[in-house]
């Protein structure tokens, strides 16, 4: 079956399952049956499920389906949730702390699965246009080097040339570029236009120099590219390990507020 065809599928058996719920859930509002008993464990089982994709990926190793299947599941089952959610609470709006903060965790997981969703199909196709992949913990480090390459480049200026021209173009124009990333934004919608403007600076530039100084001011628009990819590389993959440090905590703050409700009804029931 090819990814469309099992792409189809899975989008039509979605749909059927939320319209039978819909439905199931009109009928019983119509008869007057109470069914967030019985919506309050089908998501209470959903979470349990959802997040024991997180235990399924560091447990790589284990026979439990394939990681791909694991995936397709958490992301359908995810969006079920969201729906037996409304049918949970239905039209009463949430009073007292417990499920306040119950309906808080839930919207801040949901709305972060739905954002990490868009950003997991579209940042990794990004970084593939990038070039070569390069880890994340070490980027900070290659940025290092680079930034010290080009401050040897201008001291290098200064003993070849006699010349301050580049220092102090280096000086006002590039020196806070190479010392922390910057054009986040740029960078999210893959914008150019911050390079193309330096590189401007420096091809102007270009019409001051000798021929060594035009050797070293070329290489340095060669490591100004290099570390505008690299910044751009260091910012799509942050985003996407960020958004795991929202939804996986408030996954599991969700689950052990759960219980707690859980606890308290069970405990009222007993008392009433």
């Amino acid at each position: 079956m090819t990814v469309h065809k099992r792409r189809h599928r899975n989008i039509t058996l979605f749909s059927v399952v939320c319209l039978l719920s819909i439905w199931i859930s009109v009928l019983c509002h119509r008869n007057h049956t109470d069914i967030r008993h019985f919506s309050g464990w089908l998501m209470f089982a959903l979470i349990v499920f959802l997040a024991a994709f997180n235990l399924r990926k560091r447990l790589s190793f284990l026979p439990v389906l394939r990681a791909s299947t694991w995936l397709q599941l958490h992301i359908y089952l995810g969006l079920f949730c969201g729906l037996i959610f409304v049918i949970h609470i239905g039209a009463a709006v949430p009073n007292g702390p417990l499920e306040i903060t119950l309906t808080l965790l839930f919207l801040i997981v949901f709305v972060s699965g739905i954002v990490g969703l868009a950003l997991s199909r579209s940042l990794p196709n990004r970084l593939t246009n990038q070039g070569e992949e390069i880890i994340f913990e070490r980027i900070p480090i290659y940025r290092r080097q680079l930034r010290d390459k080009a401050e040897e480049l201008v001291l290098s200026s200064l003993t070849s040339s006699q010349s301050k021209m580049l220092a102090e173009f280096y000086s006002e124009e590039l020196a806070l570029f190479f010392v922390a990333p910057a054009y986040l934004l740029h960078h999210l919608f893959m914008a150019q236009r911050p390079l193309n403007q330096i590189l401007e600076k420096i091809d102007n530039q270009k019409r001051y120099c000798n021929d060594s100084e035009c050797e070293l001011i070329e290489q340095l628009r060669e490591l100004v590219v290099k570390t505008y990819e690299l910044d751009r590389s260091q910012y799509l993959q942050g985003i996407l390990k960020v958004w795991l440090f929202i939804h996986i905590p408030a996954t599991f703050a969700l689950f052990a507020f759960i219980v707690l409700h859980v606890i308290l009804i069970h405990a009222y029931v007993g008392t009433g």
